[in-house]
């Protein structure tokens, strides 16, 4: 899963030295669009669907190609690091390329992310404030709930925590990438990446999660220039 054309560019390289790889639209991206959901109830989509449809992927492989879904690479960036670990944790993949990816519980980023966005100058003082008072009790909400509060601020909404989004969000967040990348056997291959460049999530970010790696046969690469997308 990505949020870019980022897996485009590494199935084209991995096609140049002769190996296949499957990719697919996931709900809300590409030509898959909203799937069977409408823009009325897309937020019965949840973070679990995704990782279903992305074990269906590894079934349609393994059925194509006749490797067992344990025996197969596994690449994710961004949110897809996420859906590659939880993919882990249900015995698919043999290997893992987490690149840029989620670090963290998905609430905690986004937090981070939406406080960044209020003390960056963009917001008024007043509509600053509004969040930095609204988006904790939000995510206080969402994980007790799995909902938004009623007379959430609409800001908070407008920059993704919102009812559309939130069981997909409390769904994810219920997961820690740290956790799940603990679990991973010893000296399982992993390809981890970060950015000086990325603007989403940052090197020290991602350092708790390389920690967590260390007992796998972890390859990390800290880039300078590359971006998110």
């Amino acid at each position: 899963v990505a949020s870019s054309d980022v897996l485009l560019r590494v199935a084209d390289s991995l096609a140049a030295q002769g190996i296949a790889s499957l990719r697919f639209d996931k709900i809300g991206a590409g030509d898959t669009g909203l799937g069977k959901f409408t823009a009325e109830t897309v937020g019965e989509y949840g973070f679990v669907d995704q990782v279903d449809h992305a074990a269906a992927a590894a079934d349609l492989l393994a059925t194509r190609t006749g490797f067992a879904t344990s025996d197969v690479l596994v690449l994710g960036h961004s949110e897809g690091g996420l859906t590659a670990l939880a993919l882990a944790d249900r015995g698919i993949g043999d290997g893992f390329g987490l690149l840029q990816p989620l670090p963290m519980r998905y609430l905690d980023l986004l937090s981070a992310q939406i406080t960044a966005v209020a003390e960056s100058g963009q917001l008024s003082p007043d509509q600053a404030e509004a969040v930095r008072a609204d988006v904790p009790r939000t995510v206080e909400s969402l994980r007790a709930t799995g909902t938004v509060p009623a007379d959430q601020h609409p800001l908070v909404a407008q920059l993704g925590l919102n009812e559309a989004n939130a069981k997909f969000l409390a769904e994810a967040d219920r997961l820690d990438p740290a956790a799940l990348a603990a679990g991973l056997a010893a000296d399982t291959p992993v390809l981890l990446t970060c950015s000086d460049k990325d603007l989403n999530i940052s090197c020290a970010q991602v350092d708790p999660l390389r920690r967590s790696l260390e007992h796998t046969g972890l390859q990390f690469e800290h880039f300078a220039t590359a971006n998110h997308s």
